[in-house]
């Protein structure tokens, strides 16, 4: 049984900061992105920690950028 409640969350003000544009996140895939392999992946399925993966946490990443 994994647990499948989310904890990782990512806050910032929306009168100050936004989703950086997809011009500007061209190193990802996704923005905002979850990882747990450590490759930029999230498998939705997949048991975790694992041995290249050792952390009982996904990897929660996005790209701001400042209002203008």
């Amino acid at each position: 049984m994994s647990d499948r409640n989310p904890k990782d969350l990512i806050t910032f003000k929306r009168d100050q900061l936004q989703l950086a544009s997809s011009e500007e996140a061209t190193n990802t895939s996704a923005n905002p992105v979850k990882d747990n392999t450590g490759q930029l992946r999230f498998v939705e399925s997949m048991n975790f920690p694992t041995l290249d993966f050792p952390s009982d946490h996904a990897i929660v990443a996005a790209m701001l950028e400042h209002k203008t």
